[in-house]
């Protein structure tokens, strides 16, 4: 019981550390994109999305690595915790962090609109506090490029099943098809074995087809940092100057500038806190669901995830309750594109990314929700604090149809 208490409480301590973590990185964060004259469009998408998602991607690295060097059951466990947690990651920020930034807007509409009707004055006040103030355009193309690269991350799946194989090895059986192999088996090996036809057939065109998939992901994430840069570069004048000073000089009483320097300085402090306290906020969870018998699977599905995206969801809560809507929302949108690439192409290249139905389940609710703030944005040009509820609401539904009794 005692034992069961102090992890409970090392939990309560790991949040507070990330929390305050994450007000030092947004506050860093803020800066640096001052500084590099980048607008809150790249400052949220970018270089907060993709600071924020290292505990994540560290956590399926580690998973991965521990699989490699234990016996066979010990390994399958532990590709099913990166798995998890690779495809847990996007559901996370498409409902469970949707369904907080929501809570947020509405919890905090009094002092959005103070702050609102300073910048904006009072026309449709109530409306605007209530209301994303995002430009819809980087909505929509953040949403876009999220659909399209997680969409080819899950379909990747379907090169290792045997409806695949099956396909693949008919295809071998024919002349051309074995002339296609015996030049990729010497391409990969070096040597050609007859004799490994047709099942080394599968395995070569399998990973041949998997690394095509990765190359095009990271091809697309990159023309997304270009079309995200070159946007907000267009937009980058109609922004006010509201930065805020940086705490280090804050708290030096002036004694350090806010110069480069400085600013990279604490975003690492921030970076390191928050990478440090999600490592062990996640053993201190992952302790404890052991001790209640819950499987890897739903373990990396649902308790690691809501640890490692912590930073996301606070950053955006704090920018959000500041009504720094872009920085709020692209921090979550930017991420979920990175989330859909880097860890993605890791599963796939690394991992047998092999997903069961829970998985299937989990990424069609993260595709769901996508699309509904995607039809939202198109059509109404805005988003309110109602449909990123609903929009969140798609995790409790996942909870009741996975512990279904």
């Amino acid at each position: 019981m005692t034992s069961n208490l102090s992890y409970w409480l090392e939990i309560l301590v790991m949040l507070g550390g990330i929390l305050l973590a994450c007000q030092i990185f947004t506050n860093a964060i803020e800066n640096l994109g001052d500084k590099l004259n980048l607008n809150h469009e790249f400052t949220g998408s970018i270089l907060a999305a993709v600071g924020t998602a290292l505990p994540e991607t560290i956590l399926p690295l580690v998973a991965i690595y521990m699989a490699s060097q234990t016996h066979a059951a010990g390994a399958a466990a532990k590709n099913d915790i990166a798995i998890g947690a690779i495809v847990g990651a996007p559901f996370m920020l498409t409902t469970l962090a949707m369904l907080l930034l929501g809570l947020s807007i509405y919890v905090h509409r009094t002092k959005r609109a103070k702050i609102i009707e300073g910048k904006f004055g009072a026309d449709e006040l109530e409306e605007k506090s209530q209301t994303l103030l995002v430009n819809a355009n980087h909505l929509k193309r953040d949403l876009k490029y999220f659909l399209v690269i997680f969409s080819m991350a899950i379909f990747a799946t379907f090169f290792a099943t045997n409806y695949v194989s099956q396909a693949i090895d008919s295809f071998c059986g024919t002349s051309w098809g074995f002339e296609i192999t015996k030049f990729i088996d010497i391409a990969i090996n070096g040597k050609f074995d007859g004799s490994l036809i047709p099942v080394h057939c599968h395995d070569d065109i399998g990973y041949i087809l998997k690394i095509v998939t990765a190359v095009t992901i990271i091809s697309l994430y990159i023309s997304y940092l270009i079309d995200t840069y070159y946007a907000s570069q267009d937009e980058i004048g109609d922004e006010e100057d509201d930065t805020p000073e940086l705490y280090m000089k804050t708290i030096t009483k002036g004694k350090l500038s806010d110069g480069m320097v400085s600013v990279i300085f604490q975003t690492l402090i921030g970076l390191a806190g928050i990478i440090y306290f999600a490592h062990h906020f996640v053993d201190s969870v992952d302790h404890i669901a052991q001790m209640t018998s819950i499987s890897p699977l739903v373990l990396s599905l649902i308790v690691s995830p809501i640890a490692t995206e912590l930073p996301e969801k606070v950053n955006s809560w704090i920018w959000s309750s500041e009504a720094k809507d872009t920085l709020a929302m692209g921090n979550l949108s930017g991420a979920m594109v990175f989330q859909a690439t880097i860890p993605c192409v890791i599963g796939i290249l690394m991992t047998p990314w092999e997903l069961n139905n829970q998985v299937f389940l989990c990424s069609a609710l993260a595709i769901i929700g996508s699309l509904i703030l995607l039809f939202q944005i198109s059509t109404s040009k805005k988003i309110g604090y109602k449909t990123l509820l609903v929009t969140g609401s798609l995790y409790l539904i996942y909870l009741l149809l996975i512990f279904r009794v």
